[in-house]
């Protein structure tokens, strides 16, 4: 069963119940750990679930991680449980107009991104700013990891870090949100040599293969090499590295989504004169 996201909701009771009983077992074992974050008695949880009681700002606030909040889960949460907490007409529907207007920013977010077909300068800032986003990106292209929990294992992040690039992945569209479950979206995305975030795009990468020498297997490469070459013969090896980028572009464009793997390639004199 898959999670269900908070917007869809306007009492954050409701919201706890439907996300405990997503869980595998009905959710067994899972008020528990809410009780931990939460530091509070598992008899609690059962009353603030029944409508007998609220949580705190503060233990609403501990929950985020466990239920896999980005920001704007987090914050449009706990507008859930400052709205169930009110106790004047006035002030609860304060709280009813500015969840409404969370969900009327988010509906024209979505249209905003409906036609669109390549990344735009802000949100290539993004895109670049960590390693994560293009990770994401290209796994769920394999249908077995589509949900924040796979994805979160497979590439070993957070469940709070993963939704937070799932969230900006989607409002991009480079994802979407269809039946539960996140799949690619129809935006594509290409960096030229000539971007002023293409030195971060690399750098990205290349601090993640420093990463992957520490526990490399049969099925890694690496390899540096320095070598003494003259000038006449380095276009040709240049060349060479060229012909292997593409055989792998073409090898990769019709091969089946099963495993992400990062790729880097550099050639780069050492003296000043190269």
């Amino acid at each position: 069963m898959s999670k269900p996201t908070v917007f869809e909701f306007q009492d954050y009771r409701t919201y706890l119940s439907s996300w405990i009983n997503s869980h595998v077992n009905g959710g067994r074992g899972i008020k528990s750990r809410i009780a931990e974050q939460a530091r509070c008695h598992l008899a609690y949880i059962s009353q603030v679930l029944s409508g007998k009681t609220h949580f705190s700002l503060e233990q609403a606030d501990a929950l985020h991680l466990l239920l896999g909040h980005g920001e704007e889960e987090a914050n449009y949460f706990l507008l859930l449980v400052e709205h169930a907490r009110a106790s004047t007409p006035s002030l609860i529907r304060h709280f009813e107009r500015r969840m409404q207007k969370v969900l009327e920013q988010r509906a024209q977010l979505k249209n905003r991104f409906t036609d669109k077909k390549s990344l735009n300068s802000e949100d290539q800032v993004i895109y670049y700013s960590h390693w994560a986003y293009c990770a994401v990106h290209m796994v769920v292209l394999n249908p077995a990891f589509r949900s924040p929990d796979s994805i979160s294992k497979y590439l070993d992040l957070s469940v709070s870090k993963t939704s937070q690039v799932l969230d900006f992945l989607t409002s991009a569209g480079l994802v979407k949100k269809e039946g539960g479950v996140f799949v690619p979206g129809d935006v594509r995305i290409h960096l030229g040599h000539d971007s002023p975030m293409i030195s971060k795009h690399h750098t990205n990468w290349r601090i993640q293969a420093v990463k992957a020498l520490e526990r490399e297997t049969s099925q890694e490469l690496h390899y540096s090499g320095v070598i003494s070459v003259s000038l006449t013969d380095l276009p040709k090896v240049r060349e060479v590295l060229i012909r292997a980028l593409e055989d792998v572009r073409k090898i990769v464009k019709d091969s089946a989504d099963e495993a992400v793997y990062c790729y880097t390639m550099d050639l780069f004199g050492l003296g000043r004169e190269s």
